[in-house]
């Protein structure tokens, strides 16, 4: 198959250990994203913890369009566009006083 390689490094005894840290790693991030701002009274917040697997999926495609990029058009810089605002060192010092 085709994870024949990878046998000797997570095969044998380490794959289920390392299966089970996976999902129980996840799973407390999951739950710390959710519980988090119910500790702090942001209710309306907690439901965010869900849409974690949904995050995933979106940086998976983000990294896959970027080493595309990188091997493809290796100077092109992908940036978003701005309106040409306020200085935002000014805006940011304005802030703060």
């Amino acid at each position: 198959t085709k994870t024949e390689a990878l046998d000797p490094i997570f095969g044998g005894a380490l794959a289920v250990p390392l299966f089970l840290a996976f999902i129980v790693g996840n799973m407390a991030n999951a739950w710390f994203l959710i519980m988090a701002p119910m500790e702090r009274g942001w209710f309306s917040l907690a439901p965010s913890g869900l849409m974690l697997p949904l995050y995933w999926i979106m940086q998976s495609v983000a990294a896959y369009k970027a080493a595309y990029e990188f091997c493809v058009r290796p100077f092109y810089w992908d940036k978003t566009e701005h309106s040409a605002g306020e200085d935002s060192l000014r805006e940011v010092s304005d802030a703060a006083a």
